[in-house]
């Protein structure tokens, strides 16, 4: 069963409006969860040891995927909030700022890249030591 832009929205609970209900919709479109995903694949499939090669649809690896998808689309939000960031203040002195949430952003995408990183770094080891030395 491969990755869908439903599970994505699952495990990042952006399904409906109702869930973000500060932004009325989903935060991120489908074709940004899609590409996150390609570009996931292709950080795994450049990690060293290079021993397989996985595409979109073949990708095995379902708990990883979502970490890594998570933490690219985090990023992507982070460095959009930092190119978007205006504070505002109005007349009755109420400061308005709606991309003030970069650095809980970053942080978390910075935790679901390790995770994915040090998974993946592990499965290659793991495949690469048993294909030298067999499996036990």
């Amino acid at each position: 069963m491969n990755i869908t832009v439903d599970m994505v929205r699952l495990f990042m609970m952006d399904r409906t409006a109702d869930e973000n209900f500060l932004l009325d919709s989903v935060e991120f479109t489908d074709q940004e969860i899609l590409d996150a995903f390609t570009l996931v694949v292709d950080k795994y499939n450049t990690m060293l040891p290079h021993i397989d090669y996985y595409t979109t649809d073949s990708f095995p690896y379902r708990t990883e995927a979502l970490a890594g998808i998570a933490g690219l689309l985090m990023k992507m939000k982070a460095l959009n909030m930092v190119r978007n960031n205006l504070d505002y203040t109005t007349a009755e002195g109420a400061t308005i700022n709606d991309k003030s949430k970069k650095q809980e952003y970053l942080a978390l995408s910075q935790a679901y890249e390790k995770e994915f990183d040090d998974k993946c770094r592990m499965i290659k080891v793991s495949k690469n030591s048993n294909d030298c030395y067999g499996y036990v």
